[in-house]
């Protein structure tokens, strides 16, 4: 019989759009089908040119404009000087990037000398203030490797306060986005601060886990894929692993925005570890998303003034980290290189969004569940395919529960047990980023459960 992948293959769809399809239809072929020629047939309207000599902004013609009409740099429409500085004036006085500048036809980005060059001297002076200040003033060597760390959050003027919010240090202002360059730097430097605290304030132990033992002196030179485990996690009766989702978050992290705009009690791994500690847990954070090095370092990568993002992340650019080439096959190379040889008797998962799909896949293995207690799902997976296998269809709908995105109260109950479903409680928000961090003590509370009753 010809397997839903390969009949979708067979019509001219490319492997990572057939998964995709078939991911979001529940295997359901003929509801991909559909999908994938509905894509298709459509065609957005195509947009009309704005007419000649006339300003994007206020469409006035420059013939009947007050101030000067320039073109915009990239797409060379019209724009007259004064809605680009009263444009540029309003964005900064919301306290949004001045790149938000953009043509209004075409999405344009203007360039940071364009900026400079139409903006008030008030409105440049809020700018340094707001945004220039937290630009580091010293660049680090661009021959470091990709995931090299250079920077401190002091670098940026950022700390975090003792309610863990991310602040600056010589200001009264929250963190400000300048551009995603900028952005993707400080949260590295999160990143780096929250490990350092799992390390200095939990004692926890960082691995490097594709590292030959000789060359562990010389990692912080390489990308590497690191871990962190708890002291005497492999001793422990209980032990937990976390599992985050897709992107660029790392260990310690459930959600970079929310550590970076909001607290890291609900975009870190942080209370998770400590409620874990309280019980005398042992505790695995992994790193789904550390799959690949790139063959070439981004030299443009500190370039803050650049609206762009960096290097996209081809392939063909790219070489595999073996047993960590996706995010299925480092769940799996963890568990048998750390939570195999581990003495816990029970063992729970709490995985969010794509990290729910890396754990079905291990759950598959018969072998695993013998040891493997429960999963939490945060708004990641809840039911089975009508492929899987018996086994793990009956674990999922016995010793498995979800925390989705809802308007209910935390902890309301959405859904029984189905056929071929778990238990769904609310997570008690509506952004799906958030479910982990706000559903913490609910999603304890079922572990302890089931530690109980299984």
């Amino acid at each position: 019989m010809e397997k839903p992948i390969d009949t979708l293959m067979n019509m001219g769809i490319d492997k990572d759009t057939a998964q995709t399809l078939l991911l979001i239809n529940n295997n359901d072929v003929s509801m991909a089908i559909n999908m994938f020629l509905e894509s298709q047939a459509y065609e957005p309207p195509k947009k009309v040119e704005p007419p000649k000599d006339t300003c994007v902004f206020c469409k006035t013609h420059k013939n009947d404009c007050i101030s000067d009409v320039v073109k915009f740099p990239g797409c060379s429409h019209d724009a007259c000087v004064d809605c680009l500085k009263s444009t540029c004036d309003a964005l900064v006085a919301k306290q949004k990037s001045p790149f938000g500048l953009q043509c209004p036809h075409c999405n344009q980005t203007p360039t940071w000398s364009f900026i400079e060059k139409y903006c008030t001297p008030k409105t440049r002076k809020a700018i340094d203030r707001l945004f220039l200040s937290t630009i580091p003033k010293t660049t680090p060597s661009t021959t470091l490797s990709e995931t090299t760390i250079p920077f401190q959050l002091a670098d940026f003027d950022l700390a975090f306060t003792n309610k863990d919010t991310l602040r600056r240090i010589h200001e009264d202002l929250p963190y400000l986005y300048f551009t995603e360059r900028h952005y993707a730097a400080v949260g590295d430097a999160v990143q780096r601060a929250i490990q350092q605290r799992m390390i200095q304030t939990y004692n926890m132990k960082e691995h490097f886990v594709d590292v030959p033992m000789n060359d562990v002196a010389t990692h912080k030179e390489t990308q590497y894929v690191n871990i962190f485990t708890s002291p005497n996690y492999e001793k422990k009766k209980q032990l937990l692993l976390l599992i985050q989702g897709s992107g660029q978050i790392r260990p310690g992290m459930w959600a970079r925005k929310l550590c970076l705009n909001d607290t890291l009690h609900t975009g870190s791994q942080l209370p998770y570890i400590e409620q874990a500690y309280k019980r005398d847990w042992g505790v695995i954070i992994l790193n789904p998303n550390m799959n690949r090095r790139r063959r070439q370092v981004d030299k443009t990568r500190f370039d803050f003034y650049n609206p762009s993002k960096g290097m996209s992340l081809k392939k063909e650019d790219t070489i595999d980290i073996l047993g960590h080439e996706n995010g299925r096959e480092h769940v799996k190379t963890v568990w048998q290189g750390f939570v195999e040889s581990a003495k816990a008797e029970k063992i729970a998962i709490v995985c969010h969004s794509a990290g729910g799909w890396a754990t079905a896949e291990l759950c598959r293995n018969p072998s695993i569940l013998k040891r493997l207690t429960t999963v939490v799902f945060q708004d990641s997976l809840t039911n089975a395919t009508k492929r899987d296998p018996l086994h793990f269809v009956t674990f999922l709908r016995q010793h498995c529960a979800a925390f989705n995105k809802s308007s209910q109260p935390l902890g309301t109950l959405l859904r029984q047990p189905t056929n071929t479903g778990c238990i769904i409680y609310s997570a008690g928000t509506r952004d799906h980023d958030a479910c982990p961090g706000m559903s913490v003590s609910k999603t304890f509370e079922w572990i302890e459960s089931r530690f109980l009753y299984k």
